[in-house]
């Protein structure tokens, strides 16, 4: 497990290295940004004077050790636009994205649970193909033209949850929704795939030799074994999902964390997307790290395994 935590430790320094220096060499002066309009009526000794004030004429290893330093003391930088600390903006938005995240992927395991399980018992039936197809059909739309349609039926026609904003939590609904439905659908399908290979395992057939019936199989060893591949699942489409909010945000006009960075891109706040370009890599690390910690509390032959 050790060599597990050096190799995250190790990996989060590549990124954030990664981070600041394609942040780094994006065209533009830092100088200038921060000052906005007013830079083109200073004259140029000021500008250096206040480049170096803010050490932005330093080397690069210096500058890049700074603000790691900084990162490790929990000050982020200053957000170009709004003159705020960016940890101070990343708390304001976070809650509202972890909330449609989590909300999401917990819809989505219980989408998943209900309708791949029922694949398997009824394989070859209506229940099967309907989820089968219906899965092809929605892997294959992107998620903010199904979020579109959420929002025009629920919103504008029937007019039933909020058309923007949070609401008071009704207007995280659809987002909750549209994300954990699409992500539920693919479960289902990819549960199903693993447990029809598990019921042709010489395991799976002695169970049904000891007198369990198919279904009483299926959700007991069946399941089982198919538990460590759902959690890794579920942990990647999780830090994919971070991804998809910043449309999704966009999209419903939330104050989330993808609409944050949406602005920071579209403002050129080239410190917010180097603190939230560490922030992404930060999370998928720690969804990687946590998957893996549980797969071999589930299954502890894992960690035999690796240890053999």
């Amino acid at each position: 497990m050790a060599h597990r935590l050096i190799s995250c430790f190790l990996t989060l320094v590549l990124v954030s290295f990664v981070s600041f220096l394609a942040v780094d060499l994006a065209p533009g002066d830092p100088t200038r940004l921060l000052l906005g309009g007013t830079a083109q009526e200073i004259a140029p000794e000021a500008l250096d004077r206040i480049r170096s004030a803010q050490g932005l004429d330093a080397p690069f290893p210096e500058r890049y050790l700074g603000w790691l330093k900084s990162i490790l003391f929990g000050d982020l930088g200053v957000s170009l636009k709004t003159n705020r600390p960016i940890l101070t903006e990343f708390a304001a938005r976070l809650p509202i994205t972890a909330l449609i995240a989590f909300g999401a992927l917990v819809l989505a395991s219980i989408t998943g649970f209900v309708l791949g399980v029922p694949c398997v018992l009824h394989e070859g039936g209506f229940v099967d193909h309907a989820v089968r197809i219906t899965a092809s059909l929605f892997h294959s739309v992107p998620a903010f033209l199904v979020g579109l349609f959420a929002l025009y039926l629920f919103s504008f026609k029937l007019e039933l949850l909020p058309l923007y904003g949070v609401s008071g939590g009704s207007g995280l609904i659809l987002p909750v929704l549209t994300l954990g439905g699409i992500m539920g659908l693919s479960l289902a399908r990819v549960l199903r795939n693993a447990l029809l290979e598990t019921v042709h395992e010489e395991h799976f057939l002695a169970a049904l030799g000891k007198g369990l019936s198919y279904p009483q199989a299926v959700l007991r060893h069946g399941l089982r074994n198919v538990l460590s591949l759902m959690v890794t699942y579920l942990a990647m489409r999780f830090a994919g999902l971070l991804g998809g909010l910043v449309l999704i945000e966009t999209m419903f006009s939330l104050p989330g964390m993808g609409s944050y960075i949406l602005e920071a891109i579209s403002s050129r706040d080239l410190p917010v997307i180097q603190a939230y370009i560490l922030f992404i890599g930060t999370v998928v690390l720690a969804c990687n790290l946590s998957a893996d910690l549980l797969v071999r509390w589930l299954d502890p032959r894992v960690a035999k395994e690796r240890l053999g």
